[in-house]
């Protein structure tokens, strides 16, 4: 065949064959073009019904355009011969067979094969396509690692999404190491348990192929194995494949989550779209805060890194944060200058840095670090300026000082960065919170601790809070991080929120009266008004005048789409919101858990597994986005998930009572009652010493079809005024209570009726 001519193509070599056709590089004799060229095989090509799938293939490949996807360029009949061939894309690379080593490939590589496998899934299953044939040796990759899926010869074009039986007895059983004619269509090895029993299949059969694809990808093994036809499908049918993680060390859950749920024997129980399956993925693939390229935009943006602690002493950490963070304060009251915030910059912490990528994860043209070494009454401090595009050095500067001169140093720092990014400077007029270095000092600790978000943390930042508030009574910052305090320990249960909420609306309102343009108070003050005292009312005007003083605050997104528009019914701005406080702090996470668990309320199940994936991939110390993953996992009937989730979240959360009614929902889904009931027992005999949140044992006892002691729990939590409330009117944990006219009795209560 070697140098034969078909049409304007002269064949140069051979590629590869299969029982459905041999496939050449040729090249166009007058472009001058490299394509490849599929025939059928010569023992084949009078069979009618074989000519017939070549251009069945030809027609499905050519209806789809994306980069992920061989391209079909023409199907020709030769006119001597009357020999039918297919012109193709020629792709120089290798076939996953080729590629996966015995020990599996890296995972970030297997990631981003089957991020694309899966996008290019999305584009064949939105036009009514089913491949019908994903296995390894169907899907190439090339030296850029651009993946392509191949070979539509067993594809069905539905339209609809539903394949019927007809025909299906006629075809081949494709070669997978052996070699047999059969009477269902496929490759063993990679069939759905309802390709394998000739079942109807929809564009779910696809998936769990993919889920067989990746499962080889990462442990280099195949997910169903036998001696035989028979005893593969038997498996396929029948039969778990071994767990990833007993054969991948280190392997994150959220992957072996994944390639579980493609990998149901149910479809119900799959992932039901491949859009949701590539969601989830590229959530994963993308490095933590990675953002796509950009180009430096107008007006110029800042991140500011923090400050690197010198002093040989770890408990020094807390000035050289405070120091960068007032820096980062001063210049986001400048005009026509946007300042990255604090939490997104501080992600970066300990993290070796390269200029250009913590530039395009954060979204900003230009980059401040800085060294602060404090000893004998004296700082000193080195600052950089950085071009995020190019990585240079535009602007450094040492500042060496008493510490009484703390306040001027911070000005002469924003005033020598807005003068070379030649932004007009206009400092803020308002007089600093307080002149006393030591009040300002204690403050800056409190403020450290208080972000730790645990109970030790938070009672160690308002000891110190308040030892700033004696050495300055008039410093409003540290009152206000004394309520802060307070509202954290009311909302993670760490005490009874009735015992706070007036101290807290108070010293808010208090702040208020001193500064009305802190947007700090005002979303804060909002929190108060919506959770704990249902002033709805209220609490949108708080926001509303939060976001109209600072419209970049994550925070004021947050609350606002969290605590205030997903309890009032009004998802479709929560998710704005939460978008845009995601999009403004993309590496912080529980911005990202809120956005996923915002989707479980919305039902968007597929969705908020992906966004808490994400989020759990920011922070996996953190019990926040485990605990509400198990959320999700278990409004999706995902339960064996649920349960792990919920465990995990319990241990890093230290049981905290919150997680534990996560846990005990999960555990009574699952229908492991005695193990819900043990949970209720626990928190029964922690409330005896201690506040323990109603709300905790509603989930649970909802969760086990107990209505009447849901709605009993449910009564006390709003008495109580517990924070987890507000989850009621969307949760859906408490779908089933939702027809009991006792359901919406309580939302009257709640002033939500």
């Amino acid at each position: 065949m070697t140098g034969r001519t078909l049409g304007p193509y002269r064949i140069l070599e051979k590629l590869g064959a299969g029982g459905m056709g041999e496939v050449y590089k040729a090249r166009h004799e007058r472009l001058n073009r490299f394509v490849a060229l599929k025939l059928l095989p010569q023992a084949k090509s009078g069979d009618p019904e074989m000519r017939r799938r070549l251009v069945h293939e030809a027609q499905a490949a050519s209806a789809l355009n994306h980069p992920n996807i061989i391209t079909v360029y023409d199907i020709i009949t030769e006119a001597e011969s009357g020999d039918e061939f297919m012109v193709l894309e020629f792709i120089q690379g290798r076939t996953l067979v080729e590629l996966i080593p015995n020990d599996g490939l890296r995972v970030t590589q297997a990631l981003q094969f089957a991020t694309q496998m899966a996008d290019a899934l999305r584009a064949a299953h939105q036009a009514g396509i089913v491949h019908r044939d994903i296995k390894p040796g169907n899907v190439m990759v090339n030296a850029a690692g651009r993946v392509k899926v191949l070979d539509f010869g067993l594809a069905k074009i539905t339209g609809a999404g539903l394949i019927s039986r007809t025909d299906e007895t006629r075809i081949m059983v494709r070669k997978s190491n052996l070699t047999a004619d059969g009477l269902i269509i496929g490759t063993p090895n990679y069939m759905s348990p309802e390709q394998a029993e000739g079942k109807p299949v929809d564009a779910r059969t696809d998936l769990f192929s993919f889920g067989a694809v990746l499962y080889e990808m990462l442990c280099g093994r195949r997910a169903f194995d036998g001696d035989s036809t028979l005893s593969i499908l038997t498996a396929v049918v029948r039969q778990e494949p071994e767990p990833l993680r007993s054969l991948v060390r280190d392997l994150p859950p959220e992957i072996q989550a994944i390639v579980s749920r493609c990998m149901r024997k149910d479809p119900e129980r799959r992932f039901q779209k491949s859009a949701h399956l590539h969601a989830a993925l590229e959530a994963l693939a993308r490095p933590a805060g990675a953002a796509a390229p950009q180009q430096d935009v107008e007006p110029p943006s800042i991140a500011v890194l923090p400050f690197a602690n010198l002093s040989g002493e770890k408990e020094n950490e807390y000035f050289s944060d405070g120091l960068a963070e007032e820096v980062l304060h001063s210049l986001a009251h400048l005009p026509g200058l946007r300042v990255a915030s604090r939490m997104s910059s501080f992600a970066f912490r300990g993290k070796p840095q390269n200029i250009g990528e913590v530039g395009r994860a954060l979204k900003v043209t230009h980059l401040l670090e800085g060294a602060v070494r404090r000893a004998r009454g004296r700082v000193r401090v080195n600052v950089q300026l950085a071009s995020a595009a190019e990585g240079f050095q535009l602007w450094s500067d040492r500042f060496d000082r008493e510490m009484t001169d703390l306040f001027a140093i911070q000005d002469e720092i924003a005033q020598a960065i807005t003068g070379v990014l030649s932004v007009k400077l206009t400092l803020p007029s308002a007089p600093r919170p307080t002149r006393n270095v030591d009040a300002y000092n204690l403050f800056l600790k409190g403020r450290h601790l208080l972000r730790k978000f645990t109970l030790e943390g938070n009672a160690a930042a308002r000891d110190y809070l308040a030892q700033a508030l004696e050495l300055d009574p008039a410093y409003a910052p540290a009152q206000a991080g004394i309520a802060l305090c307070e509202m954290a320990s009311g909302v993670f249960g760490w005490t009874a929120p009735i015992s706070v909420i007036q101290k807290c609306r108070q010293t808010f309102r208090d702040g208020l009266q001193k500064d009305e343009r802190s947007g700090d108070l005002h979303w804060a003050l909002g929190t108060v008004l919506a959770v704990f005292d249902y002033d709805w009312q209220g609490a949108g005007r708080e926001y509303r005048r939060a976001l109209e003083l600072e419209p970049d605050s994550p925070q004021a997104h947050w609350t606002y789409g969290y605590y205030y528009l997903r309890v009032v019914g009004r998802l479709d701005e929560a998710l704005e919101h939460l978008r845009k406080a995601v999009d403004l702090d993309p590496v912080t996470q529980h911005y990202a858990a809120a956005l996923g668990d915002l989707r479980t309320h919305r039902g968007e199940y597929d969705l908020a597994i992906g966004h808490l994936q994400s989020a759990i991939a920011l922070e996996p110390g953190s019990y926040v986005g485990h605990w509400l993953l198990s959320s999700a996992y278990m409004a999706a009937g995902m339960l064996p998930e649920a349960v792990d989730s919920a465990e995990c979240a319990a241990r890093l959360s230290r049981r905290l009572p919150l997680v534990l009614g996560n846990l005990g929902a999960a555990h009574a889904a699952a229908g492991r009652e005695r193990h819900a009931r043990r949970i209720i027992a626990e928190l029964e005999q922690r409330a005896q010493a201690a506040y323990v949140p109603p709300g905790a044992l509603a989930r649970i006892y909802a969760a086990l079809g107990d209505s009447d002691n849901a709605f009993a729990w449910l009564e006390k939590a709003i008495g109580a005024r517990d924070a987890s409330a507000v989850w009621l009117p969307t949760d859906p944990v408490f779908v089933n209570l939702r027809s009991d006219p006792r359901h919406k009795a309580l939302l009257r209560k709640m002033n939500l009726e």
